[in-house]
């Protein structure tokens, strides 16, 4: 396993905690990383290095009325990768998002 779904699963921790403090009901976790995305809509336990954190997201996942996990190609979704870069290097995110992130973000409102 890479260091690349460790950040994934970060990121994907990071955001359903997020959405809990937001008081979101319905939630759709979009990701790059096939191998996390198959892990969250598993039923089996994880007894990987990530299992942990995904135990964890799974739990917080039930509490809403409704939770997917899906897998997209990077090229359909810089935020997550960009999310996912960030969470590798604490010191540049933490719960705000870095800049190069908010910018992806204002590009995927526009649609482009």
């Amino acid at each position: 396993m890479g260091n690349a779904e460790i950040a994934e699963t970060l990121a994907a921790r990071e955001a359903i905690h997020l959405a809990v403090q937001r008081g979101c009901r319905s939630i759709i976790i979009e990701g790059d990383c096939a191998t996390l995305i198959h892990k969250l809509q598993a039923s089996e336990l994880d007894f990987s290095v990530t299992g942990p954190n995904v135990a964890d997201i799974q739990a917080i996942a039930s509490n809403f009325q409704f939770c997917s996990f899906e897998f997209v190609s990077r090229s359909c979704n810089a935020v997550a990768h960009g999310l996912a870069q960030s969470a590798r290097n604490p010191a540049e995110g933490g719960l705000i998002a870095p800049p190069a992130v908010i910018s992806l973000v204002n590009i995927d409102k526009l649609g482009k």
